[in-house]
């Protein structure tokens, strides 16, 4: 989840109604991964890192192959500044599930930061062939593209 789906939800009110909700359904369910990752994404959202990481590595130890727990696990990682670390969580989300158009995209992120940007619009590429409609792929792709381009042009590659 993006800054900007952070922000959306904040704005909407949900954020604090829905983990009060989470939190109650996790005193009837406490073992249950979905509940878990699903309240780990509402305080991500908060921008409770810490405490969506605890989340999302409580939803892993229940249910060890939750792709989506993985993949947000990941992405409270690298927002940690922890690059390598959310790339292990998106290469096991990927791994689990291959049509994790999120994963995909967030390892493509991961790769462009890395200056591999072959990796990267490969990885782009995917998370747009699982899911068409998936603008910030688009988005990156297109980005990914421009800078190859204006590093070929000030090369002369």
């Amino acid at each position: 989840m993006c800054l900007i789906e952070r922000t959306v939800i904040i704005i909407k009110g949900g954020g604090y109604d829905t983990l009060a909700c989470y939190t109650q359904a996790m005193k009837l369910r406490p073992k249950d991964a979905g509940i878990w990752n699903n309240k780990g994404s509402t305080l991500y959202s908060l921008y409770k890192d810490k405490e969506a990481l605890k989340c999302f590595k409580r939803a892993i130890e229940i249910e060890p192959k939750h792709a989506e727990a993985w993949n947000n696990k990941g992405k409270v990682i690298s927002m940690l500044g922890k690059p390598k670390e959310a790339l292990v969580c998106y290469n096991e989300a990927i791994r689990l599930k291959p049509g994790i158009a999120n994963a995909w995209y967030n390892k493509g992120i991961i790769m462009n930061e890395f200056g591999r940007s072959s990796e990267a619009l490969s990885c782009v590429e995917k998370a747009i062939k699982i899911k068409s409609d998936f603008t910030e792929a688009v988005k990156l792709k297109q980005l990914i593209l421009l800078l190859e381009v204006t590093v070929a042009e000030k090369t002369g590659i």
